[in-house]
């Protein structure tokens, strides 16, 4: 994947700063990911420096205990230039390939767990495997992000191509890499809802690429392991999710 280009000083002149509440806890991302993302640069930053840069996006830390709740992708672009004046004096975008973004990346890996899940959890483990997955993914995908739109391009068994992008093109705008970089993360570390290693993801597309930008981002993702493993596993992952579900 080519690095972006340095990003240009988006505080004068870049996405509006957005200060009602309103809009700032307009239904685009669940907090359920913005939690973790939170939980995440706090470890490699320090609670005090995020809690800062949440309060001058316009929404205090508090905010996100409430997993259930929703946040605009203004606060999220916001957040990421607090962050980012903090760390290095200047309120602008990181490239795509920047080490910042691994937080992002790291959250998707930890994703698949009852507590950040709830009560999708035991869905997920019931459809036994990534393929019955993905086909709902459209579906599923509004459940965490309600600007995104994601179809499957194509499908065979062991793996799946799949293009994510803006829902309308004017929401790419506060759109970051660190977007692509958390759906990175939750395509590589799906297997773990099953007890799997992490499926292969190959970048075939970006919307970050600099040199040859697309409007949505494609993922080929390869599940690695046959069909006769999927089988054992989805008969106790059914039978989990019947005890779970009473």
């Amino acid at each position: 994947m080519p690095s972006i280009l340095q990003g240009q000083d988006l505080a004068p002149q870049g996405s509006p700063r957005l200060r009602d509440r309103e809009l700032l806890r307009a239904p685009d991302m669940s907090a359920r990911l913005v939690a973790g993302i939170l939980a995440e640069l706090e470890r490699a930053h320090g609670a005090a420096m995020v809690a800062e840069a949440c309060a001058e996006a316009g929404l205090a830390r508090e905010n996100f205990f409430d997993l259930d709740g929703w946040v605009s992708n203004g606060f999220h672009h916001e957040l990421v230039l607090g962050m980012q004046r903090r760390l290095t004096g200047r309120a602008e975008i990181p490239p795509w390939d920047a080490p910042f973004w691994q937080s992002w990346r790291r959250v998707g890996h930890q994703g698949y767990t009852r507590e950040r899940l709830g009560p999708y959890w035991p869905l997920l483990r019931a459809l036994g495997s990534p393929e019955p997955l993905f086909k709902r993914a459209p579906e599923l995908v509004q459940r965490f992000n309600r600007t995104l739109r994601l179809q499957v391009l194509s499908q065979s068994p062991g793996y799946s191509l799949l293009e994510i992008g803006p829902r309308d093109p004017k929401d790419a705008a506060l759109q970051v890499p660190g977007n692509c970089w958390a759906r990175i993360g939750i395509l590589e570390g799906l297997g773990a809802v099953w007890g799997q290693r992490h499926l292969k993801v190959e970048h075939m597309a970006c919307m970050y690429d600099p040199v040859a930008p697309s409007p949505a981002c494609v993922y080929r993702v390869s599940y690695g392991f046959g069909r006769s493993d999927w089988r054992s596993v989805a008969t106790a992952a059914l039978t989990a999710g019947t005890l779970l579900v009473g």
